[in-house]
C-alpha cells in the first residue's frame, strides 16, 4: 500500500511539472483536483505514520541544517544555502548535502571543483564554486548520504541539506521554511492541481520561517498582514528577506560592472530555473532592454542552444554585446562555450538581505554551537 502511495504521489509530481505553466486555468485546476486530493491523503497519511514512530526518522548526530518549501521550485533555496554557508564556513567545519536534482548519475557522489553537472547537478556545483574547502555531496538516500560524509570527513561539524523538508526520513535540528511573498496571493492548492507540494500545516514544523522574494520597500503593514497569513506559533519567528543584486561579472572574470550600467543596454538573459519573470523584470526597471531566453529548471544545455544563443547576440554591435544569467546557468553553460566568447557572457551576482539579519545570524549560531556533541563514527 505504502509503495503504490509513493508512485502515486509521483507520478502526480511529475504531471505538476508538466502542467505548472497553466495551473491557474480553471478548467484544468477542476480536471485535476481529484488527483490533488489523493495526493493529499497520501501525504496525511505519509506524515502520520512518521509521527507516531511507525516509519522511523534518522537523527543525524551532528548539527544539521535544512532549507526547504512547500511548493514547486522557486522559493529562493538556493540564495538561502549560500547564505547561511557564508555565515558558517568560516565558524565550523562544514558539509553540505543535496539530492542533485537533474543529475543523471545514481547514489553517493562528492563534488569537486571540476565535477560535470550531469554528475553532480547545478546546484551542488555552486555550493563548492562558492565554498572549495567544505565538503559537498549528493545523495537521494540523504541517511546514507550523511553517514558516509560522518564516516569519510569525521571533523565535519555541521551539515547543511538543501531541499529536505519533505525528506522525513532525516529528522533534521533545525528546519528552515522558505516562502515566496506571491505565493500569499495564490490559492494553496496541491499538485497537480496547484503548486503546493506538501501541506499547508507543516508549516508549523518549521524551526524557522523566511518570506523570501519580498519588494524592497514593504511597509510594517504588509508585515503584520503576511505574518498573520503564515500563522505559526509565536515560538516560530519569521524573517523577511529580499534578493539583492550585486552587479555582473564575465565568465573569464576579466570584466566586472555595476547593475546601473546596464541603463539602456540590449542585454540577452538566458535562465533556466524555475521562474526567472521577476528577473526579467528587475533588469527593465534598470533600464535595460531585455530579451529573455527561458529554460526550464535546472536545464541541461545543448550546443545547439549555445549556438541559438549566440545567433541571437550576432546582431548586436561587438561592444555591446552581452548575454547575462545566474550562476545555477553559469555552472553549466561555461565548460560548453568557445573559449573566444565567455567575454560577453555574464554571471549576475546576487545576495540575500534580511530585515533583521542580525537575529537570524544569531539563532543559526547559537543552534549549531549549542548542538556540538561527541558522536560514534560509521563503520
Amino acid at each position: 500500500m505504502i509503495l503504490v502511495m509513493r508512485v502515486n504521489a509521483c507520478l502526480l509530481i511529475v504531471c505538476a511539472d508538466w502542467i505548472r505553466n497553466d495551473f491557474l486555468c480553471s478548467m484544468w485546476r477542476t480536471l485535476l483536483l481529484p488527483f490533488s486530493l489523493l495526493f493529499g491523503l497520501v501525504l496525511r497519511v505519509r506524515h502520520f505514520l512518521y509521527d507516531q514512530g511507525i516509519f522511523k526518522s534518522f537523527t543525524p548526530p551532528v548539527p544539521s541544517i535544512v532549507v526547504g518549501n512547500l511548493c514547486l521550485g522557486g522559493s529562493g533555496k538556493t540564495p538561502m544555502v549560500l547564505k547561511i554557508g557564508s555565515w558558517l564556513v568560516t565558524h565550523k567545519r562544514l558539509a553540505f548535502l543535496s539530492r542533485g536534482y537533474g543529475r543523471k548519475s545514481k547514489g553517493f557522489h562528492w563534488v569537486e571543483l571540476d565535477a560535470q553537472p550531469e554528475i553532480t547537478g547545478d546546484e551542488p556545483r555552486l555550493f563548492k564554486a562558492a565554498f572549495p574547502d567544505a565538503a559537498v555531496a549528493v545523495d537521494g538516500n540523504r541517511t546514507f548520504g550523511i553517514q558516509k560524509i560522518l564516516h569519510t570527513r569525521p571533523k565535519t561539524q555541521a551539515i547543511v541539506l538543501d531541499d529536505a523538508f519533505q525528506h522525513r526520513k532525516v529528522k533534521a535540528g533545525l528546519n528552515v521554511l522558505l516562502i515566496p511573498e506571491d505565493s500569499f496571493h495564490q490559492d494553496r492548492w496541491l499538485v497537480p492541481a496547484g503548486k503546493e507540494r506538501d501541506l499547508w500545516y507543516r508549516r508549523n514544523s518549521a524551526s524557522v520561517v523566511v518570506i523570501t522574494k519580498c519588494k524592497n520597500n514593504m511597509t510594517v503593514e504588509e508585515k503584520s498582514r503576511i505574518i498573520q497569513q503564515v500563522n505559526v506559533p509565536k515560538s516560530i519567528p519569521v524573517f523577511f528577506s529580499v534578493l539583492k543584486y550585486d552587479g555582473f561579472v564575465s565568465f573569464d572574470g576579466l570584466h566586472k560592472f555595476s547593475m546601473q550600467d546596464l541603463r539602456d543596454k540590449q542585454i540577452i538573459l538566458v535562465t533556466g530555473i524555475a521562474d526567472g519573470s521577476q528577473l526579467k523584470r528587475d533588469l527593465e526597471d534598470l533600464g535595460a532592454e531585455v530579451q529573455h531566453l527561458a529554460f526550464k529548471d535546472h536545464y541541461d544545455y545543448t550546443q545547439e542552444d549555445i549556438g541559438r544563443i549566440e545567433e541571437n547576440v550576432s546582431m548586436f554591435v561587438p561592444s555591446d554585446r552581452m548575454i547575462l544569467t545566474t550562476g545555477k546557468d553559469r555552472v553549466k553553460l561555461e565548460g560548453k562555450l568557445n573559449p573566444k566568447d565567455v567575454s560577453h557572457w555574464f554571471e549576475i551576482q546576487t545576495d540575500l538581505g534580511f530585515d533583521r539579519e542580525d537575529e537570524l545570524k544569531n539563532l543559526i549560531f547559537s543552534y549549531v554551537d549549542t548542538n556540538s556533541r561527541d558522536r560514534k563514527l560509521y563503520s
